[in-house]
C-alpha cells in the first residue's frame, strides 16, 4: 500500500478534500484530507514564531490542520473576482462552525446574486474547482521559486542530462 503522503495530489484530489471540508465543517479537523495534507506547503508548514507555543505538545495533526486552514484562507484571498472570494469565505467559515451548510450556502448565494439552491446546483462545484486550482497554482509557484533559488545559488545543476528529464 502506498502512503498517501508519498503521492503528489492532483487539483481534482484537492477539490475532493475541499468538498469534504465544505460538507463536514463542524468536524473538518478529524477528516483524513489526504490530498491537502500531502501538499508540500502543508507538510513543511511551521507556525509563526508568535504562535509556536500554541503547538507545543500538540499532535502533528494539529499543525497540519492549522496549515490547511491557513492555506485555504490565503487561497481565497487570491481569487480574482470579489464575489467569488466572498462566496468562498462564506462557505469556509472556520470561525463560525455553528453555521450549517444550508446557512453558509445562503450567505454565499448573496454574493453571487442568486438563490441558495441555484448556488448549490450551479456555482458551488465551480468555486471549489477554482479554489483547488488556486491552491495548486500557488504550490507550483512556490516549487518554481525554490528551483530558481537553487539554480541561482549553484545548488541545482541545470546542465546535467538528468536535470532535463
Amino acid at each position: 500500500m502506498v502512503d498517501p503522503l508519498d503521492v503528489v495530489p492532483t487539483p481534482l484530489d484537492v477539490e475532493g478534500d475541499l468538498k469534504q471540508i465544505l460538507h463536514e465543517l463542524k468536524r473538518w479537523e478529524a477528516l483524513p484530507l489526504f490530498a491537502l495534507r500531502a501538499l508540500p506547503s502543508v507538510r513543511s508548514w511551521a507556525p509563526p514564531p508568535e504562535k509556536c507555543r500554541d503547538f507545543v505538545g500538540k499532535p502533528t495533526l494539529a499543525v497540519s490542520n492549522a496549515a490547511i486552514r491557513q492555506r485555504i484562507e490565503e487561497a481565497i484571498t487570491r481569487i480574482v473576482l470579489e464575489e467569488d472570494w466572498q462566496a468562498l469565505g462564506s462557505i469556509f467559515t472556520f470561525d463560525k462552525l455553528t453555521l450549517n451548510l444550508t446557512e453558509r450556502r445562503a450567505d454565499a448565494a448573496v454574493y453571487r446574486k442568486e438563490t441558495s439552491e441555484s448556488f448549490r446546483k450551479k456555482n458551488e462545484e465551480i468555486l471549489l474547482r477554482v479554489l483547488a486550482g488556486e491552491m495548486y497554482r500557488w504550490e507550483l509557484e512556490q516549487a518554481l521559486r525554490q528551483i530558481q533559488l537553487f539554480a541561482q545559488t549553484g545548488e541545482l545543476d541545470t546542465t546535467s542530462p538528468a536535470a532535463g528529464q
